[in-house]
């Protein structure tokens, strides 16, 4: 009976592991390039701001 149990719990573990070590790898052939205006934003007029960020969401990048 502890034998059947163990090899149930080896054959589980064992797909388990191996269904963990077949993952695809992904390749990135094309160099995709930045928009300008992201690259290099408008200066500022007195109406309107243009500025960049960074932060997990808006909020925390309005914060600073």
């Amino acid at each position: 009976m502890f034998k059947q149990i163990l090899m149930i719990y080896l054959a589980v573990f064992m797909v388990f592991f191996s269904a963990c070590g077949t993952q695809k790898q992904l390749v990135v052939t094309e160099k995709k390039e930045l928009p300008s205006w992201y690259v290099n934003p408008p200066k500022s007029t007195p109406t309107q701001l243009y500025a960049l960020g960074f932060g997990k969401d808006k909020k925390s990048v309005l914060k600073q």
